[in-house]
């Protein structure tokens, strides 16, 4: 029996997901979405019976399943039973099964890839969408859940091609550039200098800016606009777009954040200050905020500055341990205040979680030597100075693609890089370019073979420092 559309309009609707609406609301692509509203626990006579007849109609259906697993229909009523019960999992049997059982259906496909990405499958929406690409090609839906499932996964270069199709296909649908923006500006974000990647900043913004015609009262987008200007170095509009976005959503931590950059960047310090200060009151458990903060202080010049920044760095150490740039922050703290052994402690930690940046080990060289530590003080310095070539090397070699960016031995090794430095994301971006120009590159494809590999929980050998210019084992077990 063919399956009633009505039912998987209803579905899709009730997952509230790949609509205008739904892009126009959220903060990031599905990142808050609630997809199947649970049930709340009964608190009355009448609720408590309307369970107990959900639950029985679902008995009910279940047999007639079990009975006859082609019929159609009472797996739709099941669906929707176990959606209203918010039986999650059992709901998802019934789609995948009426899927396999109509594999031609356009609407039960596209109900199951949405079911996926509501839920944050996202391999599995990924994939779904990705067949459904090859089947109906010319749907525009299809091309923007996929560029979403694309997205989450941070593949951003992938999701803005995708996104490009869904808006080749429905020009006019304001959600389909918006999903096109957001990819390409989160895709020259992930480089050290987004402005190598002025193109894609430049498309973005003026994809945001047709967008605030639609949406005016969208604090997203200006603060997504803001975003641009402050990394395009247009400090005026980041001033503007980003006082909007606050103006429309004073409650998030994020936009409060990067306002205060966009007035620092303007030397409007004084404001910078009041709005970390009443975002910090707003969000106590925001490191982001106390770190930033902590800076404002520190630089201030107050005759309390040290001791009142040291307690901010110290906040956001403890919300955000694993942040190398805070443990950085809060060793510079320690030093103004002459805690000096606090101060080994933070970089010693910095240097292990980020062996690739220069600056622990170069406050480390200076404070091993004050500590009477030659031998280690040597080492540290030594580390800063490879370290300090490799960025300098890093900074030449994008240059140099940016000047050549059709070279493909050039590319290859930023992306190796990259991937060395534990970017992955813009690795990703620079083997996927590589493909595009020799889709037969072995590298290119190696390369992308190790970034599917799952994670390891530690650093490999390859991406730690020496040995002897990591802490004793005496300071690390005195942590």
């Amino acid at each position: 029996m063919k399956l009633t559309r009505n039912v998987f309009t209803l579905l899709i609707l009730g997952l509230a997901v790949i609509s205008a609406a739904w892009w126009y609301r959220q903060r990031t692509l599905a990142h808050r979405l609630s997809p199947m509203r649970r049930v709340a626990a009964p608190d009355n006579a009448a609720l408590q019976a309307q369970m107990a007849t959900l639950q029985a109609q679902a008995a009910r259906l279940q047999a007639r399943v079990t009975a006859r697993p082609g019929d159609i229909p009472a797996r739709q009523a099941l669906l929707l039973t176990y959606q209203q019960l918010g039986q999650l999992d059992r709901a998802m049997e019934q789609l995948e099964a009426i899927v396999r059982l109509q594999p031609k259906n356009h609407d039960a496909h596209l109900a199951l890839a949405n079911a996926y990405l509501a839920l944050k499958q996202w391999p599995r929406a990924e994939q779904s969408y990705r067949a459904m690409t090859t089947r109906w090609p010319k749907d525009h839906a299809v091309w923007q859940g996929l560029a979403a499932a694309l997205f989450h996964q941070r593949r951003y270069q992938e999701a803005a091609q995708a996104a490009q199709k869904a808006e080749q296909l429905q020009p006019a649908n304001p959600s389909n550039r918006y999903v096109l923006a957001t990819a390409l500006q989160e895709y020259a974000m992930l480089y050290p200098d987004p402005q190598f990647h002025s193109a894609a900043l430049d498309r973005a913004r003026k994809e945001f800016e047709k967008l605030i015609q639609v949406w005016p009262n969208n604090g997203d987008l200006y603060f997504r606009l803001g975003r641009i200007c402050i990394a395009t170095r247009d400090i005026s509009a980041a001033v503007t777009n980003m006082e909007k976005a606050h103006q429309l959503l004073p409650d998030r931590a994020d936009v409060s954040l990067y306002l205060a950059k966009s007035y620092v960047s303007s030397r409007n310090r004084q404001g910078a200050r009041k709005v970390l200060e009443e975002a910090l009151a707003r969000h106590p458990d925001s490191a982001d905020i106390a770190d930033a903060l902590g800076q404002l202080v520190q630089s201030s010049g107050e005759p309390d500055a040290d001791p009142k920044a040291l307690a901010l760095f110290q906040k956001a150490v403890q919300l955000a341990p694993r942040n190398a740039r805070f443990q950085e922050r809060l060793g510079t703290a320690y030093l103004r205040t002459n805690n000096l052994d606090q101060a080994r402690q933070a970089f010693e930690e910095a240097a292990r979680l980020n062996p690739n940046r220069a600056f622990p080990f170069q406050q480390l060289a200076a404070i091993y030597t004050r500590m009477g530590d030659p031998k280690r003080a040597t080492l540290a310095a030594r580390n800063a100075e490879r370290l300090n070539f490799n960025a300098q090397q890093l900074n030449l070699l994008e240059a140099t693609v940016n000047a050549h960016p059709n070279n493909v031995p050039l590319r290859l090794s930023l992306a190796d890089r990259f991937l060395f430095l534990g970017n992955r994301g813009a690795a990703r971006n620079e083997y996927l370019i590589v493909l595009r120009m020799d889709p037969q590159n072995r590298r290119a494809r190696e390369g992308l073979a190790t970034l599917d590999k799952p994670q390891p929980g530690t650093m490999t050998a390859s991406t730690k420092p020496t040995p002897s210019a990591l802490p004793s084992q005496e300071a690390a077990r005195s942590r």
